[in-house]
């Protein structure tokens, strides 16, 4: 699996308090999800949309685009399984 927008592997972030280590330990989870199920992101793209909703900000795509995107990931994903 390749992710676009990654960041250098050399990059060492101290994780300082609980709601650092919570906030790690949902990416790294979700990152395990991603390479185990072989889906490839735009890493950038992607912290982008969650910084734009928890900030609420107006998305990039509308909530059907979005609802539509997201279902065809899941039938692809759910083809290749």
């Amino acid at each position: 699996m390749s992710l676009k927008g990654t960041s250098a592997a050399s990059e060492k972030l101290e994780l300082k308090d609980q709601k650092d280590k919570e906030s790690y330990g949902l990416g790294y989870q979700f990152g395990e999800n991603l390479k185990k199920q072989e889906i490839d992101i735009n890493l950038e793209i992607y912290t982008s949309g969650i910084r734009d909703a928890l900030g609420i900000k107006e998305p990039l795509m509308s909530q059907e685009e979005i609802r539509a995107t997201i279902m065809s990931l899941r039938q692809r994903v759910a083809f290749f399984m």
